[in-house]
C-alpha cells in the first residue's frame, strides 16, 4: 500500500518505540486480564465495584444505590465525596482500595456533600454494604461480558495490532492500527479500574495507558478511515479537511489524557484547567461523534470509487463490521442522553447483546488484515496450525462460557439465601445457554472452514468461472489483461508476464507487477520450455522446492536463467491444438506460500481455455483481416464497375433507319466484355463487341484498354477495317501479358448503302436473321484474336443489311448459359428466341433474350459475362 514518498523512519527507532510501546500495553493487559479472570471464576470473592467518583473533586458518576444499607441516605450521581472509610477523598482509588479492604461482605462509611436548590452545599454521612460478584444481579450475564470484552476482545486486539506494527513497524498505517485495537479494547472495558489495585510501580503506568488510549481512539479510528486502502484524491489534495474535522475532539483528547495523568498521581497544579474542561464537557459527545462518523464517511466514500475488487469487499467487510459493533452502542448512548437514564435501567437482554457486539470490529478487522491480506501482513504461521488455533480458540471460548454458566448455577442454587424463583430463572437462562452454545459453536467452526480458507474457495470459484469466460473473449489484448488481473488479483500475485509465440521466440507480450516492462524472449526448444510445452501442465520452477522438476533434473539453460531474472514460480503453458502460443510466469504469492496442488489444477484450467481463446482470437483476427480486405476489394470492384460502366455507351446514337441497343451483365462485379456505338463521319455507325479472355480486374483493365485503342485508332487511324484490326492488335499485345488476349468483332454500317463492313477477330460468329425468315447467315471470323500474337492478318469482309433485316452480335456467355444439369442454352434456343421476339424493339428484345437464358438456367450461377447487341434495319414506311 502506497503512502506517499515520506521520508522513512530508521528500523532501529522503529523497533524501538515498538519495544517500550509493547512493554507498556502488556504491563496493563496482563495483570488487567489476571484480575477480570478472578472475578469471572471467583466471582463470590470479589467485591461488585459500582461506583466511579472523577478527580479532582471527587463527583459521583456511577451510584450504587443498590449497596447503601436500607437506613442510609442515597448518593446520587453528583454527588460529592468528602471521605472516605475515614479518610478525604484525594483520588479514586481511594474508593477502590477501600471496597477491597471491606471484604465482600463488609461496610464501607462516606462523607458526601451535595448541593441544595440554594447553590449551598449540605453534607451527610452514609454508609454502603459491599457484597460480591456474585450476589449482584445478571451476575452470569455480567461475567460474560468480562470473559468478552475484558479478556477475549482486549487480547485479540493485542495481539493483532502488534503483530502487524512487528512485521510492518516503520508504516504508519500498522501503527494507527495498534493504537486503534488498544484504544476500542479500552473503550469496551467497561470503566472496570482493576489498576487501581495495583502496587504504584504498575497503577501510574497503567492509569496513564487507560486515560491515553480510551481519550484518543476516535483520533485514531478516523485516520485509519483515512488511511485505510489508499488516500482519497481529494482528501490528499486538501490535507486541512481531516485536522479540522478532528481538532474539536482533539482538544477533549488531550484533556482527557491530562487529567488521567494528573488523578494518577494527584497532581493538583492542573485542577483549574480540569475544571475548565469540565464546564464545557457536553461539547464532548458531538466531537466525538464526529471523529467516528468521518471513519464511516471516508470508509464508504471508498467503497463507491474504488474498482479494484480485492479492496471493495475488504472496505465492504470492514463497514459492516463497524457498523454492526457500534451502532447499538451508540443508539443506546444517544437514549441516554435524551432521557437521563443510566445504563443500568436499561433491560438486560438490550443491553448485554448490544455490548457484547462491540467485539465484531476487532474481529472484523483481524480478519481483513491476516485472513484476507488487507495490508500484505506475511503470515508466516503454516496453514494447518493457524485453522487449528482458530478452531480451538473457538472451542475454548465456548467451553468457557459454558463454564461460567454452570458455574454461577451452582453457585445460586447451592446459596440458601437465593430465593426460589430466582433459582428457577437461574435454571432457565442455564439450560438456554445449554441447548444454544453448543449451535454456536457449530456454526462458527462452519464460519471458519468458509472464511479461514476464503481465499482457497474463492480461487476455486473465480478461476472456475475465468476458464468459462475466455471462451467468449475475443481480442487478444483484453483476454491477456483479464486472466493476468484476474489470476494476480484471486491468488494474491504480484508478478505476471505472458510470452507468446512469435516466428522461433516466445516473446514478452504482457506484464503485471514488475517495475518496468521485462523485455525478454525464450526459445521454445529451450529445456524449461521444452519441457511445459511436453508436459501441456503447470510447470513449478521454485528452486528451493525438492519436488521442482527443475531441482530434480538440474536443468541449465538460458530460459531458466530469463526464470530466475523474473522471479518466476509457476509456469503456464498456452497451448493451441497444435503447438505452443505462449507461456504465462507467475511471480511468487505475497503471502510466500508455495503454489499448492489444488492452485496447480485450476491454473491448468485455466490456462488450457486461454490457449483455446487466444487461437480463437487468433483466427477471429485473422478472419477479421480477410473480410475487412474483402470489403476493401469489394468496394474497389464497386468503383471499377462504376467506372467501367461509364465505359459502355452512355447515349445510343440515333440515325435514320436504323434501331440499335446493347447490354451487358458481367459475372462478377466487373467483367471483360466490351460493345461500343461509334457515331462516324459521313454518318457511318460503327459496332463493337469483344470478349476478353478472363474475369474481374485484369480483364476489366484490359477491356478498358480494348475500348480506347479503337476509339484512338477509329479517329486517326486506316480507314481499312483489316489494318485498323492489325494496329489495334499490335497495341493490345505490347500492353499486355502472354495470357491475355480478346475476341472482337468490329463493324462500319452506311446507311445510304445499307452496306455492313466487317472484322471478326475470332468472336462467335455474329447472326443475321432476314426479313423473309429465311436461314440465319453468320459473320465468320476474318482473322485470329487480337493479342495473343504480335502479328496477324485480318480480313475486311461487307455484307448487306435489307430493310427489316436484324443483326445479332453477342458474347459466349449467353449461347453458353449453364443449368444446373450442365446442359448449355445453346445458339439453337438463341436462335429461336430471337425469332419468337423479333418484332419487340431492340431494347425488349434484348431483356427477352436474357429472361430466356435465365429461365432456362433456374438459378444455377453463372461464370462468364453475358453481352449481347442488336442491330435493326427498318422497313421504309
Amino acid at each position: 500500500m502506497n503512502h506517499g514518498t515520506r521520508r522513512k523512519v530508521p528500523p532501529g527507532l522503529a523497533y524501538g518505540a515498538l519495544a517500550l510501546f509493547f512493554v507498556w500495553a502488556a504491563a496493563y493487559r496482563i495483570p488487567a486480564t489476571a484480575d477480570l479472570i478472578r472475578r469471572i471464576t471467583r466471582p463470590q470473592d470479589q467485591v461488585a465495584t459500582s461506583m466511579f467518583v472523577a478527580w479532582p473533586d471527587g463527583i459521583v458518576l456511577a451510584a450504587p444505590e443498590d449497596l447503601l444499607e436500607r437506613s442510609e441516605p442515597q448518593i446520587r450521581v453528583g454527588d460529592r465525596l468528602v471521605s472516605v472509610a475515614g479518610r478525604p477523598f484525594r483520588q479514586p482509588k481511594d474508593v477502590v482500595r477501600a471496597f477491597a479492604a471491606a471484604g465482600p461482605h463488609g461496610s464501607v462509611p462516606f462523607v458526601v456533600a451535595r448541593k441544595g436548590n440554594d447553590g449551598g452545599e449540605q453534607t451527610f454521612d452514609t454508609v454502603l454494604r459491599m457484597r460480591s460478584i456474585a450476589e449482584g444481579p445478571h451476575s452470569a450475564f455480567v461475567r460474560v461480558l468480562y470473559a468478552v470484552l475484558g479478556v477475549f476482545m482486549p487480547w485479540v486486539c493485542f495481539l493483532v495490532g502488534f503483530w502487524v506494527v512487528a512485521v510492518r513497524p516503520r508504516d504508519p498505517l500498522a501503527w494507527l492500527v495498534v493504537l486503534m485495537l488498544l484504544g476500542f479494547a479500552q473503550v469496551a472495558a467497561l470503566l472496570q479500574q482493576t489498576y487501581e489495585l495495583w502496587p504504584e510501580l504498575l497503577r501510574i503506568p497503567g492509569a496513564l495507558y487507560v486515560a491515553t488510549l480510551g481519550a484518543t481512539w476516535p483520533i485514531w479510528f478516523a485516520l485509519f478511515g483515512a488511511r485505510f486502502a489508499g488516500r482519497l484524491d481529494w482528501e490528499r489534495r486538501h490535507r486541512w479537511i481531516t485536522p479540522l474535522v478532528l481538532a474539536p475532539y482533539g482538544a477533549f483528547a488531550v484533556a482527557g489524557v491530562v487529567t488521567g495523568a494528573a488523578a494518577a498521581v494527584d497532581a493538583r497544579g492542573v485542577v483549574p484547567f480540569v475544571r475548565l474542561v469540565a464546564r464545557v464537557q457536553g461539547a464532548a459527545y458531538p466531537a466525538t461523534v464526529a471523529a467516528i462518523s468521518f471513519f464511516f464517511l471516508m470508509m464508504g466514500w471508498k467503497g463507491g470509487v474504488t474498482t479494484a475488487p480485492d479492496a471493495r469487499r475488504r472496505l465492504r467487510v470492514l463497514m459492516w463490521g463497524a457498523t454492526i459493533a457500534l451502532s447499538p452502542p451508540f443508539v443506546l448512548g444517544i437514549v441516554q442522553l435524551a432521557t437521563g437514564r443510566s445504563l443500568d435501567s436499561f433491560p438486560i437482554l438490550i443491553v448485554i447483546p448490544s455490548l457484547l457486539l462491540l467485539a465484531v470490529f476487532p474481529l472484523t478487522l483481524a480478519y481483513v488484515i491476516l485472513v484476507d491480506k488487507a495490508m500484505d501482513v506475511r503470515v508466516v504461521v503454516r496453514q494447518g496450525l493457524k485453522y487449528a488455533a482458530t478452531r480451538g480458540a473457538i472451542r475454548v471460548l465456548v467451553a468457557v462460557s459454558m463454564l461460567a454458566v454452570v458455574w454461577n448455577l451452582w453457585i445460586l442454587v447451592d446459596d440458601p439465601s437465593t430465593n426460589r424463583p430466582r433459582k428457577l430463572t437461574a435454571i432457565g437462562w442455564g439450560m438456554t445457554f445449554a441447548i444454544l452454545l453448543p449451535r454456536v459453536m457449530k456454526g462458527a467452526l462452519a464460519w471458519t472452514d468458509r472464511r479461514f480458507f476464503r481465499e482457497a474457495y474463492d480461487a476455486e470459484r473465480v478461476l472456475t468461472e475465468l476458464s468459462d469466460e475466455v471462451r467468449s473473449i475475443l481480442d487478444t489484448d483484453t483476454l491477456l489483461d483479464t486472466v493476468l488481473e484476474r489470476i494476480g488479483t484471486t491468488l494474491h500475485v504480484d508478478r505476471l508476464a505472458v510470452f507468446l509465440r512469435e516466428g522461433d521466440r516466445l516473446v514478452s507480450s504482457r506484464a503485471k507487477g514488475y517495475a518496468s516492462f521485462p523485455q525478454l524472449a525464450f526459445a521454445p526448444a529451450e529445456g524449461v520450455i521444452q519441457r511445459v510445452a511436453e508436459s501441456g501442465k503447470p510447470f513449478r520452477v521454485r528452486h528451493d522446492d525438492p519436488d521442482s522438476p527443475i531441482r530434480r533434473s538440474q536443468m541449465k539453460d538460458e530460459g531458466r536463467e530469463l526464470l530466475d531474472a523474473l522471479d518466476v514460480e509457476m509456469l503456464l503453458p498456452l497451448l493451441g491444438r497444435k503447438e505452443l502460443l505462449g507461456v504465462v510466469t507467475l511471480g511468487p504469492k505475497r503471502s510466500e506460500e508455495p503454489y499448492s496442488p489444488s492452485d496447480a489444477k485450476l491454473l491448468g484450467s485455466v490456462a488450457t481455455q486461454t490457449g483455446l481463446a487466444l487461437e480463437n482470437s487468433r483466427l477471429t483476427a485473422r478472419i477479421a483481416h480477410e473480410v475487412a480486405r474483402r470489403e476493401r476489394m469489394s468496394r474497389e470492384i464497386e468503383i471499377a464497375r462504376e467506372v467501367q460502366s461509364k465505359l459502355f455507351p452512355q447515349h445510343i446514337p440515333v440515325l435514320p433507319g436504323i434501331e440499335c441497343a446493347g447490354f451487358c451483365r458481367p459475372a462478377q462485379g466487373v467483367g471483360g466484355d466490351y460493345y461500343d456505338f461509334l457515331a462516324l463521319a459521313g454518318g457511318r455507325l460503327g459496332v463493337a463487341l469483344g470478349d476478353v479472355a478472363g474475369k474481374g480486374i485484369p480483364a476489366a483493365l484490359l477491356m478498358a484498354s480494348l475500348q480506347a485503342s479503337l476509339r484512338g485508332q477509329r479517329l486517326s487511324g486506316p480507314v481499312n477495317l483489316g489494318e485498323l484490326m492489325d494496329n489495334l492488335n499490335r497495341l493490345i499485345y505490347e500492353a499486355s501479358p502472354d495470357n491475355r488476349y480478346a475476341t472482337f468483332f468490329y463493324g462500319e454500317l452506311d446507311p445510304g448503302s445499307r452496306r455492313l463492313d466487317y472484322v471478326n477477330a475470332g468472336h462467335n460468329a455474329p447472326m443475321i436473321f432476314r426479313r423473309d425468315g429465311g436461314p440465319v447467315e453468320r459473320l465468320a471470323a476474318s482473322g485470329p484474336v487480337i493479342g495473343l500474337i504480335g502479328a496477324g492478318t485480318f480480313e475486311q469482309r461487307s455484307v448487306v443489311l435489307e430493310p427489316g433485316d436484324l443483326l445479332v452480335v453477342y458474347s459466349d456467355g449467353i449461347s453458353e448459359a449453364w443449368n444446373r444439369e450442365d446442359e448449355e442454352w445453346g445458339e439453337d434456343r438463341l436462335q429461336a428466341a430471337v425469332r419468337s421476339a423479333r418484332e419487340r424493339a431492340a431494347p425488349e428484345l434484348i431483356d427477352a433474350l436474357f429472361v430466356e437464358a435465365d429461365a432456362f438456367a433456374a438459378g444455377a450461377v453463372q461464370h462468364d459475362d453475358m453481352t449481347v447487341v442488336i442491330l435493326r434495319m427498318l422497313r421504309s414506311s
